[in-house]
């Protein structure tokens, strides 16, 4: 099995495309199981480095289930 490595050609593919598109969807796991996705802002003014960051309210139950599963999906 080989590891990919993002180039710096990749990554700033990925931030062009970011950066039109805007909007992503923010996929996290609820307490049974069931997957949950809602839209999220990339807020498209941010330099795009290889992470992402969305902000959102501290007790939002996205946030709950990101802590009790860190496994999500963008």
């Amino acid at each position: 099995m080989t590891t990919a490595t993002a180039t710096t050609e990749d990554i700033e593919k990925i931030a062009k495309l970011i950066k039109e598109i805007d909007i992503g969807m923010f996929t996290t796991t609820d307490e049974d199981g069931t997957l949950r996705s809602r839209p999220m802002s990339s807020n498209g003014k941010v330099d795009f480095d290889g992470d992402i960051w969305f902000f959102t309210y501290g007790k939002s139950h996205k946030v709950e289930e990101s802590k009790r599963h860190p496994q999500v999906n963008v």
